[in-house]
């Protein structure tokens, strides 16, 4: 017998396709339906200090984990994660490179790194300097496997990187190189010193799509965003996407879908 879906426990919501057999499409690329996230943000946090520790140059936890920490502080959860996301400096990709692919205190870190040179296709990363087409990279450790979506979204490894636009101390958002804030800005730490994105930078990228769950982390975050961080969002949503429904996001109007 069916009854009313607990939203709170659901990872993502995704409109498959049925193929010519009658039966459905299982998008592979997407790192939810994998069901292998962290389930709690202190989970989350050891793992991301396990893999950045040593990494030389600024990273900072991002997407639906960053706006997770932000909302530890306000004492409240928001939904459950697939996967974990960092974020480094585009400049600094030589250094994550050898960094995961290095040693650490004697011991070679066996990352199996990849660019995602578009949705769904993989392919396996050297260290060479990566395209500006490319801000994704997908990493997990072991020995290395065929290049392929699901060995990875599989594996409780599993990490997804991007790359991050800068001009000397300022951060461009990479689909409106216009949007810019000073580097300082960009990020915060959590009490274990974790850093993360901030929140409104990470809504500002979920602006794109209005996913089911980019509009549960709109709605559980942006009543917690002090005036500056909601002034900046309406700003860089306004121009990033004129006539968003997310262009106003007081916390009045926070609560209600678009």
């Amino acid at each position: 017998m069916f009854g009313p879906i607990n939203l709170a426990a659901v990872f993502e919501v995704v409109a498959l396709q049925l193929a010519s057999d009658g039966r459905f499409d299982i998008p592979l690329d997407v790192p939810a339906l994998a069901a292998r996230g962290d389930d709690t943000v202190d989970q989350t946090e050891t793992r991301a200090m396990a893999a950045m520790d040593g990494y030389c140059a600024p990273w900072w936890i991002a997407g639906g984990w960053a706006i997770e920490l932000h909302a530890v502080a306000h004492r409240h959860r928001i939904r459950p994660h697939g996967d974990l996301e960092i974020a480094v400096l585009r400049r600094d990709q030589r250094a994550l490179f050898d960094h995961l692919r290095g040693h650490l205190r004697g011991h070679l870190r066996d990352w199996q790194l990849c660019a995602v040179v578009r949705s769904g296709v993989l392919e396996d990363w050297d260290g060479q300097r990566l395209p500006s087409t490319v801000h994704q990279l997908w990493a997990r450790r072991g020995p290395p496997l065929p290049p392929r979506p699901d060995r990875f979204i599989t594996d409780p490894t599993f990490l997804e990187v991007f790359l991050e636009e800068v001009d000397d101390d300022l951060w461009r958002f990479r689909r409106r190189p216009g949007l810019a804030r000073p580097l300082a800005e960009l990020g915060a730490v959590t009490p274990r010193g974790t850093p993360f994105l901030r929140p409104e930078v990470c809504l500002l990228y979920k602006a794109k799509h209005l996913r089911f769950k980019d509009q549960r982390d709109f709605d559980a975050s942006a009543p917690t965003l002090d005036a500056t961080a909601r002034a900046w969002l309406t700003a860089a949503i306004e121009h990033a996407h004129p006539g968003h429904p997310w262009a106003c996001p007081s916390p009045s109007r926070a609560s209600s879908r678009p």
